[in-house]
């Protein structure tokens, strides 16, 4: 099976925070004998074309490379058509495994050759503006998943991180494969980082981490108008949030508001293999998903670092956090509201005794969520499976 060649597609940078499934599946991959090309976007810095570990890497810069916005989607949509065919035509392509944004389905319609395999893979469900709401929120979402329903019907298999995504959103049950979001155990795994306390001033603070990008809609105001009650009881308690996005500047303000902005480090943007050190020098995690329509499906992928990096984690109760994180066993659940997550997060900062207990179970429960093994128990069944299709 290892003469097999995979072509992975994505509007994302390689590696990045936020999109790791793409850089862990096609490194795996390579580990395993496949051959492996990516075409992803590229920053500023990055190179044209290189080889990353056996992965070939294509990349393309769109035009506003600041700001991702609908012309930069489009030009890297229709540049990544065009790069798929001058592939084709040089090297063996068996399988395109394309992961979805809006218009992905136009890299399909530009392909040369419809005899190739494909995969459309949906990280999660359509996720609604923040600022729109009511009806025209209603008729945004219902505009997305329309959308989305078109552009999957000309691809042979569709993977989603949890199968109820893919059973809300589609019929046609025998093309949906369930593709679980896992960790790197390899360079997330339990350990302290003295070079990251120094840096932030966190010598003999209790540091609660959040790692992830910071939209609006991600409702982090909740989180931080809980630690603020946090701050109250523990002083010396600090929030590192490790991630960038366009919520920055507003949570940063709010931050002022609340007067909490000497407890609250905003890092910004960290690369990928630089944040199992955030998360070794923190003593708490916390995982804040909102329970919504859009997210309770979501399997988060911090939630699995959190945990294979023995971190005890404060997560909000959705359905895939419940299915992953046994209350006051492997973790705490909390609901999405501000006084549930001080709540939590106080057990853990007050009780050594349940934190520890936490602590040592944490990384064997999510044993199984290590890439390697999705790949190998996930991803390849599913491209044998393309065979019947």
């Amino acid at each position: 099976m290892s003469d097999l060649s995979a072509l992975h597609i994505q509007y994302a940078n390689y590696p990045e925070q936020g999109t790791t499934a793409i850089y862990e599946y096609t490194q795996n991959l390579a580990k395993l004998g496949y051959d492996v090309s990516v075409i992803v976007a590229g920053r500023e810095e990055d190179p044209t074309y290189e080889e990353i570990n056996g992965v070939k890497v294509y990349r393309i810069f769109p035009r506003n490379k600041a700001q991702r916005d609908l012309r930069s989607l489009f030009t890297f949509t229709t540049n990544a058509g065009r790069c798929v065919n001058r592939i084709v035509k040089e090297e063996k392509i068996d399988i395109i495994h394309l992961y979805y944004t809006m218009g992905a389905s136009l890299i399909y319609e530009m392909l040369s050759d419809k005899r190739i395999k494909t995969i459309l893979d949906i990280r999660s469900a359509p996720i609604t503006l923040r600022y729109l709401s009511g009806f025209a929120g209603r008729m945004y979402a219902k505009f997305r998943k329309c959308l989305l329903e078109s552009e999957v019907k000309n691809f042979d298999i569709i993977t989603v991180p949890e199968i109820k995504i893919g059973m809300n959103l589609f019929d046609y049950k025998k093309r949906i494969f369930e593709l679980p979001l896992g960790a790197n155990f390899n360079i997330f795994h339990p350990g302290t980082d003295k070079g990251v306390r120094s840096k932030y001033g966190l010598e003999g603070k209790k540091v609660v981490i959040y790692v992830g990008a910071v939209y609006p809609q991600r409702r982090l105001e909740n989180l931080l108008t809980g630690f603020k009650r946090v701050v109250k009881d523990c002083n010396t308690a600090r929030l590192l949030i490790v991630g960038g996005g366009p919520d920055l500047k507003r949570l940063s303000g709010m931050a002022e508001r609340l007067n909490i902005d000497d407890n609250v480090i905003f890092t910004g943007y960290v690369p990928y293999y630089d944040v199992p050190n955030f998360m070794r020098a923190s003593d708490v995690a916390v995982s804040f998903v909102p329970i919504t329509a859009e997210y309770n499906y979501q399997p988060p992928v911090k939630t699995m670092e959190y945990l294979a990096s023995g971190l005890p984690t404060v997560a909000t109760s959705t359905y895939s956090h419940r299915k992953i994180i046994k209350d006051k066993k492997n973790g705490v659940l909390v609901n999405d509201d501000a006084e549930s997550v001080y709540q939590g997060l106080s057990q853990l900062i007050e009780d050594s005794s349940l934190s520890n207990k936490i602590r040592e179970r944490s990384r064997n429960s999510v044993k199984n969520y290590d890439w390697s093994e999705i790949v190998k128990r996930r991803l390849i069944p599913a491209y044998e499976a393309l065979e019947q299709f």
